[in-house]
């Protein structure tokens, strides 16, 4: 058995570091009994089984231990793994011949299904998307990475939107890399005037929370207007 179906829900944990906190540097000391990270004083097993985890995916421990890495470090490494949890994956960007795609070809397009309802849908599960991508040169220019997260319901509707997502991702059309209207800078951010929803918190007057009915039929129509259907 490889270690992502042995410890699967390792890999949704990390993914919600991953998710929230991308860039905090993480030190976790092993699993528990039901399959879950912590981070406290464990016992040996615990941390034997952790640290068997670890190097079954050819990671150093003590990187971990030593809080000299970060959540989505961490991630990006579990969920490259070939046999990785099928709830949690992560989706490289392909080759799409074309002048006007600046999308990074190095991106991270990671997805979970966190224990969260969405207001204004039923079911107590959500769909979780994280993508980012490091700082680069493009043309000859620097540009500024980012790390970008939403939530979906988990729901049939939600489930083809990610689908959507995916394949714009994929054809590198998503992503953009253009100047900032702060600094003036080149960075890389979303294409196509599309938005993600970042809370799970009810406030109809604010753009990044739900309930907002037509959040999903609008992603779609920015998402068609690329292409992408």
């Amino acid at each position: 058995m490889n270690p992502i179906e042995k410890y699967p829900q390792v890999v949704n944990d990390l993914a919600a570091f991953a998710t929230f906190e991308p860039s905090k540097k993480v030190g976790l000391s092993g699993i528990s009994a039901d399959g879950r990270l912590i981070n406290r004083f464990c016992t040996s097993e615990e941390k034997a089984s952790f640290q068997d985890f670890l190097k079954s995916l050819s990671f150093d421990s003590t990187l971990l231990v030593n809080r000299n890495v970060t959540a989505l470090d961490v991630h990006r490494l579990v969920t490259s793994y070939p046999g990785r949890h099928p709830q949690t994956h992560a989706t490289g960007s392909s080759r799409v011949e074309s002048t006007k795609i600046t999308q990074p070809e190095d991106g991270g397009f990671f997805v979970t299904y966190p224990f969260l309802h969405i207001p204004g849908f039923s079911g107590k599960s959500a769909i979780c998307l994280s993508i980012g991508f490091e700082d680069g040169v493009h043309e000859g220019k620097p540009y500024k990475g980012t790390n970008v997260f939403g939530f979906f319901p988990n729901n049939e509707e939600g489930k083809n939107v990610l689908d959507l997502l995916n394949k714009a991702f994929t054809k590198r059309i998503l992503f953009e890399i253009s100047p900032s209207a702060i600094t003036g800078n080149d960075i890389v951010k979303i294409a196509g005037g599309i938005t993600l929803k970042t809370s799970t918190t009810p406030n109809v007057e604010r753009a990044d929370c739900y309930p907002d009915k037509q959040y999903l039929p609008d992603l779609k129509e920015k998402l068609a207007a690329l292409g992408i259907e």
